[in-house]
């Protein structure tokens, strides 16, 4: 009991201690009245406490007391508002020169760009909608109509005589279900296990200058990170290498010509990095592979000679200039194309080793700002691996083939009437009576797609077979998973007609119209139908396709022969055949020099190729029209 009590009274006195000590901290930090009535905002000299009659501290509860504020200063029309030019800060957070600081915010450029658009397609399927039953509205129905819109935000810093940065971020989305907030399936972290990716990179590099004032004649460069890169010289549309790389890229101009080096581009990487550590929070996408080594990444290499004979073709001027490029890729053991032989690392712990190789040659000429013409020519060559025949026979495909184009401009009044005709022609893949494929034809590595709203934006159509991530993508039916992307040989004719239409009425100034025209065919060819044309003659008339009489015979033949590849057979039928035709009409007007508003219109005519049953579902396949519609926007500044 002495020893409670005892405690009890030391417990007390340690709270009296305590209560103490903060008074006494509280008097050091608030040593008087007077400033801890103006730290509340008070004067010292009125009385801060008015007891009422009620014996309670404040002011009159009906008649509250107004609280004093500083006097608000009102800004005039006219007048300058408040500054912070002798607003000063002297804590240096990065340890850095800040007057050469200051200096670089004045080099800085930068470009923010805004563009919305609404959309609308009806049969991109190729069939009418069928209300029959429930399964034919799912199979046939896809009239669709949306809003998107998007901002990129693209800065340049020229650090100084030696570097440069580069940082062009942007995000897009569709309007509705606060979609462009970030709540989608593709970017919500909580619905995919492959991360969340609410801003992209369109390009991220720096670039060192081995020689100081480098000019865009003589400059010894290199640049390294996430990049734009192409041939250069195509007038209407580059279909042999048109991409964006994660590269180390040297760029050697001189009076020799101009040599730009795609020393390593990592196209692919395999690695799984779910289990390291320092990357686990960082975006990924799903392709990676287990297993070979480590030898699952895919690396792209290679370079473009360029040597001006006369002139500049980028001012309009008379030109003569010729370019000569060599690619190189070599594929990993990655899924869907790089590891055929192992069955993805089934069977075996080997990748195929494939690789894919493009070279060629362009020559560009033009007659001032009137005539501007460009031919191209390129071969293809490679293997595909594939897995072994019971017999031990071997099943690789090759990538031998060939492509060329030609492209024509005809401008006048200044370049506000230009007629484009251009041709393009690419070695589709090749296929035995019994349906194996033993090539691939032109394998081109990865470019712009072929087409207008329909073909282009909505489909996604590549006139080639090319090189991609994984391996080489030949899908002359469409993607496996049921994408109407077609990444196959294909022969493309197209005219195109552009007219500014100040110069029929001086106030439709700055308002184009656009007509456009494309004529597809298919190149893939089987060998009991022979080989093929892809001479000259093929810009002037289309071959004839063998008659439906013919083709029934032949393979219904075939099938005989190996009717457990019938399907696949009768899917042949389409090869060498016409595809579709597209007509685009639209109107582009420049409201201002950053500032255009467009409106195009598209409409799709299917033709005997796409009337022949395919081998993919949810192709498209069918006779019926394709149509679609674009208004938009788009300014920057």
């Amino acid at each position: 009991m002495q020893n409670r009590k005892l405690n009890s009274g030391i417990s007390e006195r340690s709270s009296f201690l305590l209560i103490g000590l903060t008074l006494l901290l509280i008097l050091v930090l608030f040593p008087g009245r007077r400033s801890f009535l103006r730290a509340e905002g008070v004067d010292g000299n009125e009385k801060a406490e008015k007891p009422t009659e009620e014996g309670n501290l404040g002011a009159d509860p009906e008649e509250p007391e107004p609280r004093r504020r500083a006097p608000v200063r009102r800004i005039v029309p006219g007048e300058e508002g408040p500054s912070t030019a002798s607003y000063t800060y002297d804590e240096n957070h990065f340890n850095l020169n800040l007057d050469e600081k200051a200096k670089l915010m004045e080099r800085i450029q930068w470009k923010l760009t805004f563009w919305t658009s609404f959309n609308y397609f009806n049969n991109s399927d190729l069939r009418v909608r069928d209300d029959t039953s429930e399964e034919s509205v799912r199979n046939t129905d896809d009239r669709m109509s949306f809003g998107l819109a998007g901002a990129e935000l693209d800065f340049f810093f020229p650090i100084n005589d030696r570097l440069d940065f580069r940082l062009d971020i942007w995000k897009a989305g569709l309007y509705g279900h606060d979609q462009l907030g970030g709540r989608d399936n593709i970017n919500d972290s909580r619905l995919t296990f492959t991360g969340s990716n609410t801003v992209n990179f369109g390009q991220v590099w720096f670039r060192v200058h081995f020689f100081k004032d480098p000019t865009e004649d003589e400059k010894f460069d290199m640049k390294i990170g996430r990049q734009f890169f192409d041939i250069g010289g195509a007038i209407d549309r580059e279909y042999f290498m048109y991409d964006v790389l994660d590269a180390a890229v040297f760029n050697v101009y001189g009076f020799w010509g101009k040599f730009d080096i795609v020393a390593v581009d990592y196209f692919a990487s395999g690695a799984r990095t779910d289990e390291v550590n320092f990357v686990q929070y960082l975006s990924f996408d799903e392709i990676k592979t287990r297993g070979f080594d480590g030898r699952t990444n895919t690396y792209r290499s290679g370079g473009v000679y360029s040597y001006s004979f006369l002139g500049d073709s980028e001012k309009h001027e008379t030109h003569l200039d010729l370019r000569a490029f060599y690619f190189l890729a070599r594929m990993g053991g990655l899924r869907d194309g790089g590891a055929d032989r192992c069955n993805n690392g089934t069977t075996c712990n080997e990748p195929d080793n494939d690789f894919s190789v493009m070279r060629g040659f362009r020559i560009n000429s033009g007659y001032g700002e009137y005539v501007r013409g460009s031919f191209t020519y390129a071969q293809s060559y490679g293997v595909d691996r594939k897995p072994r025949t019971a017999n031990y026979e071997s099943q690789d495909v090759d990538a031998a083939g060939n492509a060329w184009s030609l492209e024509l401009e005809l401008s006048a009044f200044e370049r506000k009437l230009r007629f484009t005709p251009t041709y393009f022609y690419a070695q589709g893949g090749k296929y035995l009576l019994d349906g194996r494929q033993y090539s691939h034809g032109f394998v081109g590595f990865k470019a712009q797609q072929s087409g207008g709203i329909l073909a282009d934006l909505n489909w996604g159509n590549h006139p080639t077979a090319y090189t991609d991530d994984d391996g080489i993508d030949d899908l002359p039916f469409g993607d496996t998973y049921g994408s109407p992307s077609r990444k196959s040989g294909t022969e493309i004719k197209h005219l195109g007609l552009a007219v500014d239409l100040g110069l029929l009425w001086d106030r439709l100034a700055g308002v184009e119209l656009l007509l456009k025209w494309w004529r597809y065919n298919d190149t893939n060819q089987i060998d009991f139908l022979g080989e093929r044309s892809w001479s000259f003659n093929r810009i002037w008339g289309n071959p004839d396709a063998p008659s439906l009489y013919e083709q029934e015979m032949l393979f219904g033949l075939a099938t005989e022969l190996y009717p457990q590849r019938a399907s696949r057979i009768l899917a042949y039928r389409r090869f060498g055949m016409p595809m579709a035709e597209e007509y685009n009409i639209g109107l582009d007007w420049e409201v201002r020099e950053n500032w255009r508003v467009w409106a195009t219109w598209g409409v799709l005519r299917p033709m005997r190729y796409f009337a022949t049953p395919g081998l993919v579902n949810g192709a498209p396949e069918g006779n019926a029209l394709f149509t679609g519609f674009q208004v938009g926007t788009m300014f920057y500044f």
